[in-house]
């Protein structure tokens, strides 16, 4: 018996912790349920709920990778759908790996995915995802209903999930009696995953709170090198985000159940987690106000239709965190609450409890609201401040201090690169340019460090353009389309605070006239680009004046 029938005979037999759960009867109904596409699978996704398998499903469709999921539930209450019902009993590891022999070539890579969380932690994402079933009303009015009676919405929680949390727990895959010790101790709890090569089956363990680091994971699997993994129903961006939070802040269980949790769930606990981090969950669910829950700062920030998460508009949460090691929490604008405003076109409108560092306007029709100002992108944000009577001496986007904080060794690959605006991202492909591209969507620090590969690049994103004054990278705004809002006016307000007037404006492109080979013009655009240069004083300068208005202790 190989090794991988092994694996997979321990997480779905009889005997294993997989009883009970949803897989299925006909493996290739299962997939039909999951993902029309019947071409041969280049990837499989083996989770429970909430533990970042539909961001994952996303990325590898994203990669071009025909992929499918099955999703392991609990019966008492998971699956509505009769249709579905009917193919649910016990999954069969030989009727699955005959299924990958049928339907994976044996010439490529094949990934078999799982990954594990925190089982607190996940049972309450599974209870806000699915908490329509336990409370009535929309969104908008359960937030209403409970964020200042945060207990009464624990009470329910407690009445209608904690009862599946042993169950969820022993969902998680684990190494038996059929893998020597040596193997059993494979999962790298440093690294925080597990990979296996077995033939051309690559199969892998990660862990959710890791999921910062999937991206360079992945990406060392053969055939898998291009993959970026999405963000796609995310919990911190759901209409219930704040009363999803403020739940997490206030969830405390008796220390005698939580030890009870975790004893009885130990030999799955103990193989994915170190004795420092169990101790760790337990406090964070015993203690409340604990350090691990005050040691946060909110924010708001823009966040992008359908969770896609645009480099811009991420960025201010990352360089707050990085200068304070607090944890951005994400705030409503309409939130009462003290929050912090900075990077983004995002200065509009932000009432008294709110404090604006480094952001702008997006055109000159905003409307300035009564937040306290400490600091704005640039001078035409400034100026319309100054016709309500508010005047902020310090200008400049903290985007600038990324050097400060981030410093990666890169060495230079690619001779020009295009890194396009999130509006404009579908339409610079791979297959109209003949250059590299950069997409905004990816994890910020992958992107800093693709940009930093570059000699030269094009840019539509004016945070693309920021990052690259900022490491000193060669760089000319363009626009390749009518998509980007604000016109101009946030280019030339970020402009202004180098000391920058873009007399001549923005290239311009005509797409359906441009041919793609961008190399043919890249002299012409490297002479362009020498208007947009800023010096490394007025860099500095703005370094300056951020940091010393920065409203938090820097721990940096």
């Amino acid at each position: 018996m190989s090794k991988l029938d092994t694996i997979f005979k321990k997480c779905f037999s009889d005997e294993s912790c997989f009883k009970n759960t949803f897989v299925t009867k006909d493996i290739n109904r299962a997939v039909s349920l999951n993902d029309s596409n019947k071409s041969y699978l280049n990837a499989i996704i083996i989770s429970g709920k909430k533990t970042g398998s539909t961001s994952m499903y996303a990325s590898f469709k994203k990669l071009g990778k025909n992929t499918t999921r099955l999703t392991c539930y609990d019966l008492t209450y998971a699956i509505k759908d009769d249709e579905t019902r009917k193919y649910v009993i016990q999954f069969n590891s030989d009727e699955f790996l005959k299924y990958c022999s049928k339907n994976c070539h044996h010439d490529d890579n094949i990934l078999v995915v799982s990954s594990i969380r925190d089982p607190i932690d996940e049972t309450i994402s599974e209870f806000f995802w699915n908490i329509k079933a336990y409370v009535p009303g929309e969104y908008d009015e359960i937030e209403n209903k409970y964020i200042d009676n945060i207990q009464e919405l624990i009470n329910i929680f407690n009445q209608n999930i904690m009862n599946n949390l042993i169950l969820s727990i022993n969902h998680w895959p684990i190494y038996e009696d059929d893998i020597s010790n040596h193997e059993a101790n494979m999962f790298d709890k440093e690294k925080k995953y597990y990979l296996e090569k077995i033939g051309n089956i690559y199969y892998l363990i990660l862990r959710f709170d890791n999921i910062k680091k999937w991206n360079s994971i992945i990406r060392a699997i053969p055939k898998f090198e291009e993959f970026n993994m999405s963000r796609v129903n995310i919990d911190d961006e759901k209409s219930y985000s704040e009363l999803h939070r403020v739940f997490r802040e206030n969830y405390t269980m008796p220390s005698n159940i939580i030890n009870d949790i975790y004893n009885k769930c130990s030999e799955s606990i103990n193989f994915y987690f170190t004795s420092d981090e169990i101790d760790e969950m337990k406090i964070k669910w015993t203690i409340k106000g604990s350090s691990a829950k005050k040691n946060c700062i909110n924010i708001y920030w823009e966040r992008h239709p359908d969770s896609v998460q645009n480099f811009g508009d991420a960025l201010g949460p990352y360089i707050v965190e990085k200068l304070t090691n607090l944890e951005p929490i994400y705030t409503k604008k309409t939130s009462k609450k003290e929050y912090l405003v900075t990077v983004g076109d995002i200065a509009s409108d932000i009432p008294k409890n709110g404090t604006i560092w480094g952001s702008g306007f997006i055109n000159c029709n905003e409307i300035p609201g009564s937040g306290k100002i400490i600091g704005v992108r640039g001078k035409l944000t400034q100026d319309i401040f100054k016709k309500k009577g508010i005047d902020s001496k310090v200008i400049g986007d903290p985007t600038l201090l990324l050097p400060l904080i981030f410093k990666p060794g890169t060495i230079k690959k690619y001779e020009v690169a295009i890194f396009p605006d999130i509006s404009e991202m579908n339409v610079i492909t791979s297959d109209k340019f003949s250059c590299y591209i950069i997409y905004p969507d990816r994890n910020i620090e992958d992107i800093i460090i693709e940009l930093l590969s570059c000699k030269f690049v094009v840019s539509s994103s004016l945070y693309g353009i920021i990052v690259c004054n900022a490491y000193n990278i060669p760089v000319v705004p363009v626009k390749f389309t009518d998509r980007l809002t604000g016109d101009e006016f946030r280019f030339i307000d970020y402009y202004s605070s180098i000391n920058i007037n873009p007399i001549d404006g923005i290239i311009r492109y005509n797409l359906e006239l441009f041919d793609g080979h961008i190399l043919n013009i890249i002299e012409q655009l490297k002479d362009y680009s020498k208007k947009f240069i800023p010096t490394v004083e007025n860099i500095k300068t703005l370094e300056k004046l951020l940091l010393d208005s920065f409203p938090f202790d820097i721990k940096t």
